[in-house]
């Protein structure tokens, strides 16, 4: 196994470092403090190793042994149907960054221009600001001609640099550019705040269309505040007020807690709302769309139940699309693996957007059709 044997040489080489400027304080607070980074379940299982100081490296490195076995099972997939060098070696960083920690292992996008690019979106802030309720945030007011953007939001910043200068949303590498372009009708999986949905709306003009799913109140108050601010895009955007399933009119149960809402089909012990689902599929005969260019799909785990709901929509118009899989690992595999299944033509490409384990996605592009 090409990819197992690749991540056992990374994790080997990382092993001993112990950096001092990997940790992203715009994400997770102070180092210092309370909040600390999101890690996920392998992390937690098998991160003892460079804790034991007493073991010798070879004891050590071979503590990690299941964690290397389990996460190669989950990757070696997309990294055999990944279609360029460069997104391979990002999915062997992004596996030894999610084993070894944010001390071992740095990620390509932690560079002297990143900081640089924070720093500039600090000093852009405005005085007006919006509590989001949501870990360490504050939305701050924020105006990106400077950026050349024509938008106003109340953004954090470094969802600024996320989207509007790292540009998320859009592949570019080996002179492959998978994107939104103008005129594209655009499914704007998880809009949140708005962010997205402007940035689209700003890459396609008047001639195309964004739908933004979004349903939890708090988020639905910051994107209509933000639509607002822009009527020179709004128009472009429509809000579908809904959470993203396989099938349209299931019952859901949320509690209201900004990008960190829990959603469940079992009534929650402090349940805010309600609400049903809306399929892909169903939208789109809703709405008649005689195309579909880009589907961009942050659900917080429902990727996989939202590409379900489109298939149709996916085998008729083969759109480009953008799909985050940091949420669970079994979506490494399991969304490529249903994609191939769909479309066999479809390429793939990775992205990975921040320092730390969140923000990793893939693209999915038909060439030549």
């Amino acid at each position: 196994m090409i990819f197992k044997d690749l991540l056992q040489k990374s994790i080997e080489h990382n092993f001993e470092n112990n950096y001092s400027d990997n940790y992203d304080q715009y994400r997770f607070g102070s180092e210092t403090d309370d909040v600390k980074e999101n890690t996920n379940l392998i992390t937690k299982l098998f991160k003892q190793a460079y804790h034991q100081t007493a073991l010798s490296k070879k004891r050590a490195l071979k503590s990690y042994q299941n964690s290397i076995n389990y996460i190669s099972n989950e990757f070696d997939y997309l990294y055999e149907h990944l279609d360029n060098e460069e997104s391979r070696e990002l999915l062997i960083d992004i596996a030894a960054f999610r084993i070894l920690g944010y001390k071992k292992v740095k990620l390509p996008l932690n560079t002297p221009k990143l900081w640089a690019d924070l720093n500039r979106v600090d000093e852009m802030k405005g005085l007006e600001t919006i509590d989001p309720h949501f870990m360490n945030f504050i939305l701050n007011e924020f105006d990106l001609h400077s950026l050349g953007y024509p938008i106003k939001l109340f953004f954090s910043t470094i969802g600024i640099v996320i989207d509007f200068i790292i540009k998320q949303y859009e592949y570019r590498g080996n002179n492959i550019s998978i994107k939104a372009e103008e005129g594209d009708i655009v499914i704007d999986g998880g809009a949140c705040w708005g962010d997205t949905a402007l940035y689209f709306a700003n890459q396609i003009g008047f001639q195309g269309k964004v739908f933004s799913f979004e349903f939890i109140p708090g988020n639905l108050q910051i994107f209509d505040r933000n639509l607002s601010l822009n009527p020179n895009l709004s128009p472009v955007i429509e809000k579908v007020e809904h959470p993203i399933g396989e099938k349209s009119g299931e019952q859901m149960y949320y509690t209201d807690f900004g990008p960190g809402s829990t959603v469940s089909f079992e009534r929650l012990s402090e349940k805010q709302g309600e609400v049903y689902t809306k399929s892909i599929d169903d939208l789109v005969l809703e709405k008649k769309l005689s195309k579909v260019n880009f589907i961009k799909l942050d659900i917080e785990g429902a990727e996989l139940a939202a590409l379900k709901g489109a298939e149709k929509t996916i085998l008729k118009y083969k759109p480009k699309i953008a799909v985050a899989l940091y949420h669970n690992i079994e979506d490494f595999k399991t969304i490529p693996q249903y994609l191939k299944s769909l479309l066999p033509d479809y390429n793939f490409y990775l992205s990975h957007c921040t320092i730390h384990s969140e923000e990793t996605i893939l693209f999915a592009q038909v060439v030549n059709q």
